[in-house]
């Protein structure tokens, strides 16, 4: 371990480098009870400036050497192996911060067994790096490398094997340092790899690979900026070799290359199976300025020759923005609002070229959110501005090879900021933040051209690239019946989801293409002031290409809906249902926030094959969402269809359940008002869809199909249903049809 001096009079603490360790056994043999080497370093402490740190390097390995006859194999054993190449810059919370906060990066681990074996029990490996903390300019964080292999040398076969029936933990982490402005931190990277090996490691193994920026010095008085978080890099990979014989064995992986600024950990909800993975990595406080970006790495997942099994592969690229502070004369720089930052996804993949892979559950996810926004609560302060959440780049690639699977889950979402502290924490707080917005990203499943790839799926496959608006904070109330202000959602825009089958052969009997969105939930609000409007809701694009024969799909859905978000309320959860843990709520006398609007994408679907499906559904529906019942009803959103195009080009396709091609839009209901006026019916507006058949050799067989670009508006409201006889109910929404076509050109049937 490498240590830099620290002398509370030094202007400036002495930088630290870790050393060098070897553990190597060329044709020998080491063994032991359990193996722990340090060389990390720790950056000294100064008054102006900390000093930096760089961690040194280990490695351990078992080679080959020459024998009498024959390569003889290095064998190393033990019962456990902790080894840690880190940096830090150490903070001393009894003394004065220094001015300048001293840069870590982590070193680098290497563990190899190549021709030679490798048998240990518990592993935990880290080349971290943390900035240190300053009153000025933090310290950036860099995560050092860290790889893991079996390879074949001399014509021998090398071995690794690692028992994590408790767990197994491999972290090339980076935290950047807090000060004035928050410190950047990027993560390592993470390498495992095994070509004509045995590599096992059984149990639970965490990966990671995070990028976690720095925050700001809060209560100062000074404006300031989260540091940026950007996520490392890891594998892992069967590669070919020469033999094509790798065998990879895992039980359940936990890969995370996140990149995040600061943020309250409460200001991220998991929002998984449909919406973001859930993030890895802790909180901390809300920015006094504007906050960081947060933005994903890169997760790869490769088989290339060989084997590779697990119970679960869950990679996640996942990035999220810091949140931001309120802003004033006495706590900032006064009238300007502060940003939160955007959290952007980065990518996961998972690409099969040959050999074969049997994965009980793959998730790989690229999510993206925004960081949170805090609301005004005092006439002199500003509120700040929710970040936006776009989603990455989520990919599963088939060109060669077996994949089987139970599940297969690719995401790209994206999420907007939400909630401020005060609303979270309290329904006494006074005013809640409006939500951000969320941006779908990429996710598809490519099968191209001249592969010869299999995917076979005994349950589902699901392609997501939706997009979720954040929500709006809940206002509390002081008890004078005063009026606090709720916050809006935000809106939701999906992005493109996508399937290619143009080789190859995927056998599945559900898959879910989906480009959907929902806006963002309104804040209830326990003043007398409205619940907050609800977010609009947008849908992407979803495209699926059915190019080529040898595919086995039951149930196909390809999405792309809108839908508005959930009208917060004038009133308060006043308790929870014993039976069914559901909210139950009490209405106050005030307005209903709001329906949002729904509008829908594009859903297309191109089939030049001839496929049998069990059901076919391409959608772009847009629905409004109702008011909120209160006092005053909510006014419903609008509804408008978007674009569902089946085309079918070549071949006899046959759908013995229902076949539905729609792009309607449904106008949300008018919410009731208990003693005054009901909400507007929201308006509806019919899309465009499209059943088209084509060429002389091209047939269809459904006894259950529907062509629809209907429009429904929303009922109004009803009024005066406690008090306030005489009242007149709401309007309803109008609506107006689309455009339906079902088409059967010359020569199809």
């Amino acid at each position: 371990t490498g240590l830099g001096s620290a002398n509370a009079p030094l202007l400036a603490g002495g930088d630290a480098i870790g050393g060098e360790i070897n553990v190597i056994a060329n044709g020998g043999s080491i063994s032991a009870a359990n193996l722990s080497a340090y060389a990390d370093a720790i950056g000294g402490l100064g008054s102006d400036s900390s000093g930096n740190a760089t961690g040194g390097s280990i490695t351990v390995s078992a080679r080959t050497a020459a024998g009498p006859s024959a390569a003889l194999a290095g064998t190393i054993g033990f019962g456990s192996m902790s080894l840690s190449a880190s940096a830090e810059v150490p903070n001393d919370y009894y003394s004065p911060q220094p001015v300048a906060g001293g840069n870590a990066r982590g070193g680098a681990i290497n563990v190899s067994a190549a021709g030679g074996s490798i048998t240990t029990g518990y592993i935990d490996l880290a080349a971290d790096g943390a900035g240190g903390d300053a009153t000025g300019a933090g310290g950036t964080g860099s995560g050092g490398s860290i790889t893991l292999s079996a390879t074949a040398l001399n014509g021998l076969r090398g071995s690794f094997a690692a028992d994590c029936t408790s767990y197994c933990s491999i972290t090339a982490d980076g935290r950047g340092g807090y000060g004035q402005n928050g410190a950047n931190a990027a993560g390592g990277s993470i390498l495992i790899y095994a070509a004509d090996a045995d590599f096992a490691m059984d149990g639970d193994l965490y990966l990671q690979a995070n990028g976690i920026g720095g925050g700001t010095e809060f209560y100062d008085g000074v404006a300031g900026r989260g540091g940026d978080g950007l996520g490392g890099a890891i594998a892992i990979e069967s590669r070919a070799g020469a033999a094509g014989s790798a065998d990879m064995r895992f039980g359940s992986v936990f890969a995370s290359a996140d990149g995040a600024s600061t943020e309250a950990s409460f200001g991220f909800r998991a929002l998984s199976s449909g919406n973001l993975s859930t993030l890895s990595l802790g909180g901390s406080t809300f920015n006094e300025g504007d906050g960081g970006t947060g933005t994903g790495g890169s997760v790869n997942f490769l088989v290339a020759g060989g084997s590779m099994t697990a119970a679960s592969l869950l990679g996640t690229a996942d990035g999220r923005g810091g949140a931001s502070s309120i802003n004033c004369p006495s706590c900032g720089d006064g009238v300007t609002p502060f940003q939160a930052g955007s959290g952007q996804g980065g990518t996961a993949q998972f690409s099969i070229t040959g050999g074969s892979a049997t994965i009980a559950s793959l998730t790989l996810a690229a999510g993206g959110m925004g960081g949170a926004g805090a609301a005004a609560s005092a006439p002199d302060e500003v509120s700040s501005i929710a970040g936006q959440g776009t989603g990455g780049t989520a990919q599963l690639e088939s060109r060669g090879g077996v994949l089987n699977a139970d599940a297969i889950s690719i995401e790209a979402n994206g999420a907007g900021g939400g909630s401020d502290y005060y609303s979270y924490y309290s329904y006494s707080g006074p005013n809640g933040a409006d939500g951000g917005a969320g941006i779908g990203g990429t996710a598809r499943l490519l099968m191209d051209v001249g592969g010869t790839g299999q995917i076979i799926v005994s349950e589902d496959v699901s392609i997501r690239a939706q997009g979720f608006g954040g929500e709006g904070g809940v206002a509390g109330s002081d008890g004078s019946g005063g009026f606090y202000t709720a916050g809006a959602g935000g809106n939701g825009t999906g992005g493109t989801a996508e399937l290619t089958l143009a080789s190859g052969a995927l056998t599945t009997p559900s898959l879910l293409v989906s480009a959907a969105s929902a806006g963002g939930k309104g804040g209830d609000n326990d003043s007398d002031g409205p619940g907050g409007a609800a977010g609009n809701g947008i849908g992407g694009t979803a495209r699926v290409a059915y190019l080529s024969e040898g595919h086995a799909i039951g149930a196909l859905t390809v999405k792309a809906d809108g839908e508005g978000g959930v009208a917060g309320i004038n009133g308060y959860i006043d308790f929870f249902d014993e039976g069914t843990g559901e909210p139950i709520y009490a209405y106050g006398s005030g307005q209903g926030g709001a329906g949002g609007a729904g509008q829908g994408g594009l859903a297309d679907l191109l089939i030049d094959v001839d496929p049998s499906f069990a059901s076919l559904i391409v959608s772009a529906d847009g629905f409004g969402s109702a008011g909120a019942l209160n006092g005053t009803g909510g006014a419903g959103g609008a509804g408008t269809g978007g674009v569902a195009a089946l085309n079918i080009g070549f071949g006899a396709t046959s759908v013995s359940g229902e076949l539905r091609v729609s792009a309607s839009g449904f106008g949300g209901a008018g919410g009731a008002g208990t003693i005054g006026a009901g909400g507007r019916g929201g308006d509806a507006f019919g899309g465009t869809a499209t059943l088209g058949l084509t060429g002389a050799s091209t047939s269809l067989d459904a006894g259950d199909i529907g062509v629809m670009a209907q429009a429904l508006g929303g009922a109004g409201g009803g009024a005066g249903l406690q008090s306030g006889p005489g009242l007149a109910g709401a309007d309803g929404g109008d609506a107006t049809g689309g455009t339906a076509l079902f088409a059967v050109n010359a020569g199809a049937s």
